[in-house]
């Protein structure tokens, strides 16, 4: 891990993407091997998770991944799921480490959308323009190519598990986000299949 963060600190340097000096130290110096070493363990070498249930972190937008680990410390906007997967990691994290573990993945390589079934091209027009009044387009938010913005997560890429189970904890609302919450209610199971099957990669 010390290595891949190295390697990742100097190509960052020597294209100019990573700022030099004071703000370098303070960021980086704040960061153990072993915590981004840990979030690899499941997430996978640069977060390029290969378990279906595990989402993928590469090239996730650095700011979501800062809400997530600061979200996962309150159970009661979470999952079941991933309060038990992510609360002991989630609370060894030291605050000055979170923004630099957001970098980290965030300057990763990301996965792209497979498009490859017979409802990507269904779900592609709800994507894009949404479904009736109820289902707002959701490049709205995520971005024209499901990249994302700021706290808002990319989702292409991700893996159709973990997207269709997100879907569903927003729609029962044992995830809470309220414009989620709200989205999902109005969805049709066969327009979460086509969203995700766009937006997937697996």
């Amino acid at each position: 891990m010390k290595v891949a963060l190295i390697t990742f600190l100097a190509a960052g340097l020597a294209a100019g993407a990573i700022s030099t000096g004071p703000a370098l130290a303070a960021e980086w110096g704040a960061l153990r091997p072993n915590t981004v070493a840990a979030c690899e363990r499941c997430h996978g070498p640069g977060g390029n998770s290969t378990s279906r249930s595990v989402p993928r972190l590469n090239g996730q937008q650095p700011a979501y991944i800062w809400a997530r680990l600061k979200a996962f410390l309150d159970p009661t906007s979470q999952t079941p799921g991933a309060t038990h997967a992510m609360w002991e990691t989630a609370s060894h994290i030291r605050p000055e480490e979170i923004n630099a573990i957001g970098s980290y993945f965030g300057s990763q390589a990301p996965s792209t959308a497979g498009n490859a079934g017979k409802a990507a091209a269904v779900g592609r027009n709800i994507y894009r323009m949404g479904a009736g009044r109820s289902v707002p387009a959701c490049r709205r938010c995520h971005g024209a190519q499901g990249e994302g913005s700021g706290a808002i997560p990319r989702l292409a890429g991700q893996h159709a598990e973990y997207l269709s189970s997100q879907l569903m904890a927003f729609n029962l609302r044992t995830r809470y986000h309220d414009r989620m919450n709200d989205t999902t209610v109005a969805m049709k199971p066969d327009q979460v299949r086509a969203i995700v099957e766009y937006l997937a990669n697996d």
